[in-house]
């Protein structure tokens, strides 16, 4: 999908399951080439009903590794288990403190935007 959106400026994810008990869950499998909107023009991610799987863990660390002109992050969670929750938005933390250091350093980029609703 992304690869098709090669201006994409805001990107809204939203994780529901409804796949049948017998059907197994579609898996994520990361591209051999990073989308054209990720390098250049995606400023803007949100993530509705953030569940916390290993997908979604792997999408989220791809985006962020990835988007070299991301501004804003907003992940929304219903999750049952603040721990887990915790546990996962300090690992996006290190990514985006990560990513602050090489936009301010080697792009002088000086805002940066990170939100989190549990």
């Amino acid at each position: 999908m992304l690869r098709y959106s090669p201006k994409l400026q805001s990107l809204t994810l939203k994780e529901c399951h409804l796949v049948e008990a017998c059907d197994p869950r579609p898996c994520w499998s990361e591209p051999n080439s990073v989308p054209e909107c990720l390098l250049l023009s995606l400023e803007a991610l949100e993530w509705v009903d953030y569940e916390g799987t290993e997908e979604a863990k792997e999408v989220v660390a791809f985006i962020l590794r990835s988007a070299r002109c991301l501004e804003k992050v907003t992940i929304c969670s219903s999750s049952t288990d603040p721990c887990k929750l915790v546990q996962d938005l300090l690992l996006f933390l290190y990514f985006f403190c990560i990513l602050f250091l090489i936009l301010f350093f080697i792009f002088n980029i000086h805002s940066f935007h990170l939100l989190f609703f549990p």
